[in-house]
């Protein structure tokens, strides 16, 4: 019999999708119930079937700050009917992956065994196992990587998730809206967006929130569509061969589903919460002293995002479109693995040399040129590129190794090689800045075509 295992995800659409690599490898060891969203029941059964939902919408979750704490309102009678529910069950392990005292307290008042979360402003004393947070720079998803190694599960890190791909790619989403306002970039410029694309043969189909159909209908737009549920945007998605969309919900459900996305960012942080697909590419906003603000602007408008102007935005769009599978005929599998559209317009580019003064990728843009490669390529600390290639003899070796040689010769961009019977190491960095810059990536991938 398995071990129960409570997890608290009491957030939006965006996180619950961060969380699901470790729902779905929790289920395989553990019998697990999630306490989160209504919502969360719409994608039970395409993402995570064996798990069991605890539909609840917390009253501390609200997007309006007043409303958080309007205790007088909160509906104390669900509230309690939950927590009865959840205590009875007698959990084993119970978890969230915020550092939310709120959430932590409610672990304890579950009187599950074992709780495990990152506290924060005394909230250590609700949690049987209190763990480090990781680097506050990084991706939201590596604290289900750190609750996965305190559970002993084997969870993928990012740059290995494999989701399948779509089986025909007839349209692009452009999905204009996103629960919070000051994530909302402009529909007019989205409209600019849409019909140069439109011009130049790709067929766009729009979603929308409800309060932004009018405004479509009004352009002239016909075929339009305002989501009411979760499992209507999946259906509004289906058959997509790439999303383009606000810093949303939306856009992490597209790249769970294995659609290229594109994210208009601008109050918070692009290196949190990119989605998850391996082409996924981004506009990010302008600098703002207060960001990230939790969506809390500061300012009358968010200047971070409706400071990006078409004319700013198209080139970015046009490239990722660009490297779009938007053939019908494109061959169904692991998106993950076939790579080759990525691979190849990477391996298209010229290495250009480094004068020193080039800033080292870090954080979402290493992470995406990374997604770019093989597999077996390995992003090692953030400061260089390693990958092992495996040969029947010397020989062939040695032929690779050459073959190596000469491309860096031509290109003025030299790896570390190492040479041994039936192996060849690979290990690419750029000196000038002791770490990564572009060229590296674009060597490896035209690496990988040589014969």
């Amino acid at each position: 019999m398995k071990p129960k295992l409570l997890i608290v995800q009491l957030w939006q659409l965006g996180d619950l999708a961060i969380a699901t690599p470790f729902l779905q490898k929790a289920s395989e060891q553990f019998d697990v119930t999630l306490l989160a969203k209504p919502f969360a029941l719409d994608l039970k059964p395409r993402f995570w079937p064996e798990v069991t939902v605890i539909p609840f919408n917390a009253p501390w979750t609200a997007f309006e700050f007043r409303k958080k704490y309007h205790l007088l309102a909160w509906p104390w009678g669900k509230m309690f009917s939950v927590l009865k529910k959840l205590s009875h069950e007698r959990f084993d392990v119970a978890l969230s992956a915020r550092w939310d005292p709120r959430d932590h307290f409610l672990l304890m008042l579950t009187r599950a065994h074992s709780r495990l979360g990152f506290p924060r402003l005394g909230s250590r004393i609700f949690l049987t196992h209190p763990l480090n947070s990781p680097n506050p720079e990084s991706h939201q998803y590596e604290n289900w990587l750190t609750i996965a190694r305190a559970l002993n599960l084997n969870l993928d890190p990012r740059e290995k998730l494999r989701f399948p791909t779509p089986r025909d790619h007839r349209f692009i989403v452009i999905h204009t809206g996103a629960r919070r306002l000051v994530r909302v970039w402009p529909l007019e410029r989205y409209k600019q967006i849409m019909d140069k694309l439109r011009a130049r043969g790709h067929n766009i189909k729009i979603l929308c929130d409800p309060e932004q159909l009018g405004w479509w209908r009004e352009m002239g737009e016909k075929d339009v569509t305002a989501p009411q549920s979760v499992s209507e945007l999946l259906h509004g998605m289906e058959g997509a061969g790439g999303f383009i969309g606000n810093d949303s919900g939306p856009g992490h459900l597209a790249a769970l589903c294995g659609i290229p996305t594109f994210t208009f960012f601008g109050p918070q942080n692009v290196e949190w919460f990119l989605p998850f697909h391996p082409a996924a590419q981004f506009m990010e906003g302008k600098p703002c002293p207060y960001k990230p603000c939790s969506d809390y602007c500061r300012f009358p408008a968010p200047h971070c995002l409706l400071d990006i102007t078409e004319a700013e935005a198209w080139p970015k769009v046009k490239r990722f479109v660009d490297l779009l599978p938007v053939d019908a005929a494109h061959p169904p599998g692991d998106i993950f693995s076939k790579k080759e559209t990525y691979m190849s317009a990477l391996a298209e580019k010229k290495c250009e040399p480094c004068d020193g003064g080039t800033p080292k990728l870090k954080g979402a843009e290493l992470n995406r040129l990374a997604g770019e490669l093989h597999d077996d390529w390995q992003v090692v600390n953030e400061h260089h590129l390693e990958r092992e290639f495996k040969f029947k003899n010397f020989r062939d070796a040695l032929a690779f190794t050459n073959k190596v040689g000469e491309l860096a010769e031509k290109q003025g961009h030299h790896p570390d090689i190492y040479l041994a019977w039936g192996e060849v190491k690979i290990t690419l960095s750029t000196h000038k800045i002791d770490g990564l810059t572009e060229s590296d990536f674009v060597l490896a991938a035209k690496i990988d075509q040589i014969k």
